[in-house]
C-alpha cells in the first residue's frame, strides 16, 4: 500500500513540472511575435516620410539667367534711365521727375537712384523680383547735372530690399511695368533692337554708374554764384553760351545797363530816346565771347537777375528769359 501512494506521488509531481514547461515556452512564443509587428510598423513610417519628401517643389528660378543681356529704359537718349541684366545680375539707373504737373508734363528736376544685385524670375506668373544688394542715396536734381554727379539735395537710401517688375510681351509690345508701390508707373520699353543705342550695355551702364562710383562722385551744387567764373560755368552747362569766353566782374565798357522789355528792346537798339527803359541795373559777373568785336553779352545784375545784350559796350539790354528762369529754378530767388 505504501509503494503504490509513492508511484501516485511521483506522478503528480512529473506532470506538474511539464505544464510549467509548457507556460514558459507558450509566452516566449507570443514575445517574439509581438517584437516582430512592432519592427513591421516602423519601417512603414518611414515610407511614408520619404513619399512626402518627393512631392516638393518650387516655381521660382532663383538668381534666374532668363533676361541675361535684355534691356529696358524709360529714355535713353539725353539722360539714361533704365535697368539692364547680365547673366543673373542687374544695374538699374532709376529716374523719375519730382513731381508732374496738371497738364501731365514732367517737371525738370528729378530723383536719382542707383540699384544693383541679382533677379529671379517665375515664368508662370511673368513677374521678376529684384533682390537689392546694393543701393545709392536718394539724389534730387537736373537730369543732365545728375548724370555728371552734381545734385541739389539728398536723402538716405530709400528702396526696400525687394522690387517686383511685371514682364509684358504681347508680341507688338515688350517691356517691364513696375509692381511695388513707391516706383513710379512709367514702364520701360525694350530697347533690344531697333537700332537703338549699343553703347547703351550692362558693361558700360555698370562701369559709369555703379553705386560705388555714385557714391563717391556726387558734389553738391553750389548754393550760389559767387564769381565771374561760377557764372560762366552756369551759363555754359546749360548751353546758353557756347565756345571760347570772356568772364570778368562788373560792368566792362558801359556805366550803367538800362532794362527794356521784351517788347521794346529791339526799338531801343534803334533809338533809345524814343523808348523809356524799365529801369536800371549794374553788372556783377559778365561773360561775352572771348571775339574781336564782342557779341551776345548776358551778365548777372545787381538785382540777382540775368540780362542780355547785343554788346558788351551797348547800354541797352533785356531780361535773358530762359537763363534768369534757370537761374532761379536752381539757386532760388
Amino acid at each position: 500500500m505504501k509503494k503504490t501512494w509513492g508511484l501516485i506521488a511521483t506522478l503528480l509531481v512529473t506532470l506538474t513540472l511539464i505544464g510549467c514547461g509548457n507556460h514558459k515556452q507558450s509566452q516566449a512564443s507570443d514575445s517574439k511575435v509581438k517584437t516582430h509587428k512592432v519592427v513591421k510598423a516602423n519601417h512603414k513610417k518611414k515610407t511614408v516620410k520619404k513619399a512626402t519628401k518627393k512631392t516638393i517643389s518650387s516655381k521660382t528660378d532663383n538668381t534666374s539667367t532668363a533676361f541675361s543681356n535684355q534691356r529696358f529704359a524709360t529714355s535713353w537718349i539725353d539722360s539714361i534711365s533704365g535697368i539692364f541684366f547680365k547673366g543673373n545680375q542687374y544695374i538699374w539707373k532709376y529716374t523719375n521727375p519730382v513731381s508732374t504737373n496738371a497738364d501731365n508734363q514732367s517737371s525738370e528736376e528729378e530723383n536719382f537712384i542707383v540699384m544693383q544685385g541679382t533677379y529671379e524670375y517665375d515664368s508662370n506668373s511673368k513677374t521678376i523680383t529684384l533682390n537689392i544688394a546694393n543701393q545709392s542715396k536718394a539724389y534730387t536734381g537736373y537730369a543732365l547735372e545728375l548724370d555728371k554727379f552734381s545734385y541739389q539735395s539728398v536723402t538716405g537710401p530709400s528702396m526696400p530690399s525687394t522690387v517686383r517688375l511685371q514682364y509684358v510681351n504681347d508680341g507688338n509690345q515688350n517691356y517691364l511695368k513696375p509692381l511695388t508701390n513707391n516706383l513710379n508707373n512709367m514702364n520701360m520699353d525694350s530697347i533690344n533692337k531697333d537700332g537703338k543705342d549699343s553703347n547703351l550695355t550692362y558693361e558700360n551702364i555698370i562701369s559709369k554708374f555703379n553705386v560705388q562710383r555714385v557714391e563717391s562722385s556726387m558734389q553738391k551744387n553750389a548754393d550760389k554764384i559767387n564769381s565771374a567764373q561760377d557764372f560762366e560755368k552756369f551759363m555754359m552747362q546749360y548751353n546758353f553760351i557756347q565756345g571760347k569766353t570772356n568772364a570778368f566782374n562788373g560792368n566792362g565798357q558801359v556805366d550803367e545797363f538800362k532794362v527794356y522789355s521784351n517788347d521794346d528792346y529791339q526799338a531801343a537798339l534803334g533809338s533809345s530816346d524814343d523808348v523809356t527803359p524799365e529801369k536800371t541795373v549794374n553788372a556783377k559777373y559778365t561773360v561775352a565771347p572771348d571775339a574781336g568785336m564782342a557779341m551776345d553779352m548776358y551778365f548777372l545784375g545787381d538785382d540777382n537777375n540775368i540780362y542780355y545784350g547785343m554788346s558788351e559796350m551797348r547800354p541797352e539790354v533785356e531780361l535773358a528769359e530762359e537763363a534768369n528762369a534757370k537761374y532761379h529754378q536752381i539757386y532760388g530767388n
